[in-house]
C-alpha cells in the first residue's frame, strides 16, 4: 500500500495531531520551531508555518492550537493559536517551570503540562494558572480523561482530579 500524500516539512515534525480536518505539527529547525496545518486529505499546508521560539510541541482542544517552546537560554512558553486563522489568542510565559523534555495534553477547558515531576493545569481561554501538583522528580506527560489526570514517571502512576488537582 502507497500513501495517499508525503510532504517534506523542512525539518523533524512532532508526532502529528489530527483534529478539525488537519493534521497538525510542529517542526524543529535549525533556526527554532514552526507550527503547520497541512489538509488531512490532499497534504496542501492551510496554515503557517508560523514561527516559534524554540523547540515545541503542541496539542488541540476546542478549537484551538495549545503549543509548549522552550528556547536554550530556558525561556518557556505556552501559546493559544486559533486551528483556522494561526491567530495567537494568547501567551503565558512558564519561565519558572523549568519545562523541558514534555508536551501539552488538552481537554474540557484545560490544558495541563508536566515537568520536573511538578503538572501544571492552565485556563484554556486565558494561559492562567489553576493550580499546581507535585506529583514524583521526573519529567510527565498527563493523560486526561474527564475523570482525571494521570500520571506516570516511570516508575509510580498517581490520578489527579482535572479541576483541583486533588490526588484521587
Amino acid at each position: 500500500s502507497s500513501a495517499t500524500w508525503s510532504v517534506d516539512v523542512g525539518g523533524t515534525p512532532s508526532y502529528a495531531v489530527i483534529a478539525d480536518g488537519k493534521v497538525l505539527v510542529t517542526v524543529n529547525t535549525s533556526s527554532g520551531a514552526e507550527l503547520l496545518a497541512l489538509d488531512q486529505t490532499t497534504g496542501a499546508t492551510v496554515l503557517g508555518p508560523i514561527l516559534i521560539s524554540g523547540l515545541a510541541n503542541a496539542t488541540y482542544d476546542n478549537g484551538r492550537v495549545f503549543v509548549l517552546s522552550a528556547n536554550r537560554i530556558g525561556t518557556t512558553n505556552l501559546e493559544a493559536y486559533d486551528v483556522n486563522t494561526g491567530a495567537l489568542d494568547w501567551s503565558t510565559n512558564l519561565t519558572a517551570f523549568v519545562l523541558l523534555n514534555t508536551a501539552p495534553t488538552a481537554a474540557d477547558g484545560t490544558v495541563y503540562v508536566g515537568s520536573n515531576g511538578t503538572t501544571f493545569a492552565l485556563d484554556e481561554s486565558n494561559g492562567e494558572l489553576r493550580w499546581t501538583k507535585i506529583v514524583s522528580s521526573e519529567d510527565l506527560l498527563p493523560a486526561v480523561t474527564v475523570d482525571g489526570v494521570y500520571i506516570t514517571d516511570g516508575c509510580n502512576t498517581a490520578d489527579l482530579r482535572p479541576t483541583t488537582g486533588e490526588f484521587i
